[in-house]
């Protein structure tokens, strides 16, 4: 960043500085500094960059909760260049907001399949047949997503939720427990632990998963659920699709921004 910097904000000598600043937009929005990045887009305005970076700003844009913004960036980015692939996730990830999931699957799978180094691509593929249903679909996009991005713990949780609906105990618990070693404050991983247990009758330990999600992140939904069922819920597996729903529904942060 430090060598990219002095080009960006005008400093450097004269180089290719639409190419420049997209190399340096993929930068801050890996490293997570949006609100840096998104300032930048801000200063500078959709002119100074070409389809990629137009792409890449639409990713950000979206990860910084400025979806107005997204939905103009993208559709310049596709304008230029109907394959980019951040303006190809951007664009799905807000039909899924609007929950147009066949609409959503379209654009993720074009992503995967014209780019599928893209680990984002492969995770939001997974979502969008999570929640629409697709369990066994899901599975296999995730472990997609997770061969180019094996420490990407949010796609492991969701790995066990799409195991868990397809009725793979065994998976589901081993992604979970997968997931806390790689993030042992991950809420969402105990939180998944502590459901398997539960249903598994393993209640004790169930309780004790679901007690460490709850500090971790207040009021966490899947803890509920697990205590639900160890105080003598008999859902089971039958309220494992409004859980998943509430846990991974368009309207939730999680999808907006998978690493």
């Amino acid at each position: 960043m430090d060598i990219l910097d002095p080009w960006v904000q005008g400093q450097g000598a004269a180089l290719d500085a639409t190419a420049l600043a997209t190399l340096w937009l993929r930068a801050m929005h890996h490293l997570g500094r949006l609100h840096e990045a998104w300032r930048w887009i801000q200063a500078r305005g959709p002119a100074a960059l070409d389809a990629a970076g137009a792409g890449v700003a639409a990713l950000v844009a979206l990860d910084h909760d400025q979806w107005a913004a997204a939905e103009a960036l993208t559709s310049a980015a596709l304008r230029r260049d109907a394959a980019q692939p951040e303006a190809l996730i951007a664009k799905g990830s807000l039909l899924l907001g609007r929950r147009d999931m066949e609409g959503a699957r379209r654009y993720f799978a074009l992503v995967t399949e014209q780019h599928p180094h893209q680990a984002r691509g492969w995770t939001m593929l997974g979502f969008a047949c999570l929640l629409g249903g697709g369990s066994a679909d899901a599975r296999a996009h995730f472990g997609r997503a997770l061969q180019l991005l094996p420490g990407d713990t949010g796609t492991r949780v969701a790995l066990g939720w799409a195991c868990l609906l397809g009725g793979d105990m065994d998976a589901a618990l081993e992604a979970f427990r997968e997931s806390a070693e790689i993030d042992p404050d991950s809420a969402d991983a105990h939180g998944g632990i502590a459901v398997v247990l539960a249903l598994r009758g393993q209640h004790d330990e169930a309780a004790n998963h679901a007690h460490l999600a709850r500090q971790l992140k207040p009021g966490h939904v899947a803890a509920g659920y697990a205590d639900s069922i160890v105080g003598g819920n008999t859902d089971g597996l039958r309220g494992l699709h409004k859980l998943v729903s509430h846990l991974f529904g368009p309207d939730k942060e999680e999808l907006a921004a998978p690493p």
